[in-house]
């Protein structure tokens, strides 16, 4: 079972051979990429098969960033589901909304 250390390693390995790594702003701009990928795939088929492939992809980028910045991502998730369970929420009417 992977796990946010050893996908991040991997990726070290991967794309430390192309050179020196760029900031944490790049990382996150090219796991932005990423996610354009994943909207591409749903947009053209809202039950695309490729969008698992994408999200998968997006998780090992953040997974990358979250490991450069000194983070446990999970540990992360948990913390901002407490603060996201306590907020009240506006629901807009599309299944969607914004905290309050």
């Amino acid at each position: 079972m992977e796990t946010q250390k050893t996908v991040a390693e991997w990726e070290t390995s991967v794309f430390g051979r192309f050179g020196v790594r760029g900031s944490n702003a790049r990382h996150a701009a090219r796991t932005n990429c990423e996610m354009g990928e994943l909207l591409e795939a749903l947009t053209s088929d809202d039950n695309n098969p490729k969008a698992a492939e994408e999200i998968a992809y997006v998780i090992i980028m953040l997974y990358g960033l979250a490991e450069r910045l000194g983070v446990d991502a999970l540990e992360e998730v948990d913390k901002k589901m407490s603060i996201n369970r306590s907020r009240g929420w506006e629901l807009d009417g599309t299944g969607h909304g914004q905290h309050v």
